[in-house]
């Protein structure tokens, strides 16, 4: 919302700050909103108010020279206030039919305290990112209140009802609950009404969770509060969570150690960042090909693999090109089946975890679907293979490639190796007669079996075909 600097403004206010809010105001709101926003959170605070806590109508400009800024860093200010819950923004819809000329209300609100800022997820979670793991957990301590040394002390205060005598305890006990049920569903209602988000799957993280082994009764809604926060301020994905709410769980009692997750996202972050590739264009996947980009990556797969079909080409093209949900929803179909969700799971789990390029891994599939003529995918099985080529070094689809065509020379080497020794005599054995149904049975396998395997080469060739036609005759996907 653009502000005029002459157009007019009040301010509203709750209460004066003690110096335990400005204490907070100052070592755990500075850092996320900047000094600009404290001084104009501050010079709100302590406008002069009549009866009903509002200041006069005053204009922006005199806000500009107080805090001696523009309008736009004012703006920028507001705007932070806005977004911490420091400060609400109304705009009057009379006198005037232009909006610049509309008074606005500004609506000063209290921060919280030390315990509830460190229990709002996303408050948090974001000043845990911007000032450290060191510095936040030592703001904290700085703030612990030690516990009595009970071994001196022995508690001797009264309770409630030694004081206020009711006609029942229960209904002291009922009065006492209904007024801390209200407190707290005042206090958290509007969180939990705002705990799903439009970027956050939360049916998918959870069936992830599921498919991992955790224990659903942990799904509760302080692990969503804290999943949420963190995913918006470190940008992870449904996988990239599961994966950080697994490494949170404690080996000893296997429940899920909710401040431990802003801490390993903050890791992975880092460590992520040192991994990042130096050249952007020559990793980027999916990629996507130029006519002339494309014609020159056929060209170069051809010189290193100079025995590459057209369809085994287009097959290495495809894995650069499509990302891998795709390439196993288009895989699979071609086989007349489809990509299930363990599949799809499987499958980002082993992209997370291992070093493999994308490109690769797409080829894995391939291999095992394909060339292996797996009718699914499994875990046990991508995570073996992958943790072979991983370990030969596997980092181009040529590598990989000229790698499966290697290991099929050796085996087809040593199954022509294998032969009987020239002095061999076989012991003379004695026949036992089958029965007819059984050389009937026998026999009929004798027949069929060229022909289950020529059935099996044509099926093998017909993926092949239409996984080529993906490609409209060599184009992009």
């Amino acid at each position: 919302m653009t502000i005029n600097p002459l157009q007019p403004f009040q301010v509203r206010v709750q209460a004066p700050l003690t110096l335990l809010q400005t204490q907070t105001l100052l070592q755990f709101y500075q850092p996320l909103v900047g000094a600009p926003a404290i001084s104009l959170y501050l010079t709100f605070a302590n406008q002069s108010v009549d009866e009903t806590y509002r200041n006069h109508r005053t204009l922006h400009t005199r806000l500009i020279e107080t805090l001696n800024i523009d309008i736009v860093t004012l703006t920028e200010a507001r705007h932070y206030l806005e977004a911490v819950g420091l400060l609400r923004t109304y705009r009057e819809k009379l006198p005037h039919v232009d909006a610049e000329r509309q008074t606005l209300l500004y609506d000063v609100q209290l921060p919280l305290e030390v315990h509830q800022f460190a229990r709002h997820p996303l408050l948090s979670t974001t000043l845990f990112s911007k000032i450290g793991d060191q510095n936040y957990y030592q703001l904290l301590k700085q703030w612990e209140v030690e516990p009595l040394d009970t071994a001196h002390y022995r508690e001797v205060t009264v309770a409630f009802n030694e004081c206020f005598k009711y006609p029942s305890d229960d209904l002291v006990r009922n009065v006492s609950e209904s007024v801390a049920t209200r407190q707290f569903r005042h206090q958290f209602v509007d969180e939990e009404l705002q705990i799903e988000s439009a970027t956050f799957d939360f049916a998918m993280f959870f069936k992830y969770l599921t498919a991992e082994g955790v224990d659903s009764a942990q799904f509760t809604y302080a692990l969503k509060h804290e999943v949420l926060a963190v995913h918006e301020v470190y940008g992870l994905d449904e996988m990239q969570m599961m994966q950080i709410v697994l490494l949170a769980i404690n080996d000893v009692t296997d429940q899920i150690q909710l401040d431990e997750l802003k801490r390993i996202a903050a890791k992975k972050q880092f460590m992520s960042k040192k991994r990042q590739p130096t050249s952007s264009d020559s990793t980027a996947f999916p990629r996507h090909y130029t006519v002339d980009e494309l014609e020159a990556r056929k060209q170069e797969l051809q010189q290193h693999l100079p025995n590459l079909s057209q369809g085994e080409l287009g097959i290495l093209l495809l894995c650069e090109q499509l990302p891998h949900d795709q390439f196993l929803t288009k895989t699979k179909a071609t086989k007349g089946g489809f990509a299930t969700d363990s599949e799809q799971f499987f499958v980002k789990d082993l992209a997370s975890k291992s070093e493999l390029p994308p490109s690769v891994v797409n080829l894995l599939m391939y291999h095992l679907l394909i060339w292996q003529g797996r009718a699914s995918l499994f875990k046990g099985e991508l995570q073996r293979v992958a943790n072979e080529w991983q370990q030969q070094q596997l980092l181009t689809l040529e590598q990989t490639f000229q790698y499966l065509r290697q290991k099929d020379a050796e085996t087809a080497k040593r199954a022509q190796e294998v032969k009987v020794p020239r002095n061999y005599q076989p012991r003379a054995r004695r026949e036992e007669k089958l029965p007819q149904w059984m050389l009937e049975q026998a026999n009929s396998k004798e027949t069929e079996s060229p022909e289950l395997s020529e059935d099996l080469e044509k099926a093998r060739e017909e993926v092949q075909r239409k996984l080529d036609q993906l490609f409209n005759k060599g184009g992009n996907p």
